[in-house]
């Protein structure tokens, strides 16, 4: 589920200002629901890149060909420098 900035604003002020609601926990969310897997699609067109569908596309396989640049960026990235 996502929550939009403004809806999130609105729940804050009204949980601030609402004596009755004192120290209570609340999670705000307007119940829009999405998945990664259908985003993807809609990302590509507005991004104009091709659209390679989940069933379709191996991921594990390409990221097992690829141990040599994880490898690099943690030699970059991890290394302590002196």
């Amino acid at each position: 589920m996502a929550s939009d900035a403004h809806v999130l604003a609105q729940q804050h002020i009204w949980a601030a200002v609402t004596a009755q609601y004192k120290n209570q926990v609340f999670i705000c969310t307007n119940w829009d629901v999405f998945t990664w897997k259908s985003t993807w699609k809609v990302a590509s067109e507005v991004y104009e890149v091709e659209f390679v569908a989940f069933d379709e596309f191996d991921f594990v396989g390409m990221m097992k060909q690829k141990g040599n640049v994880w490898d690099e960026i943690v030699e970059k990235e991890w290394t302590i420098q002196d």
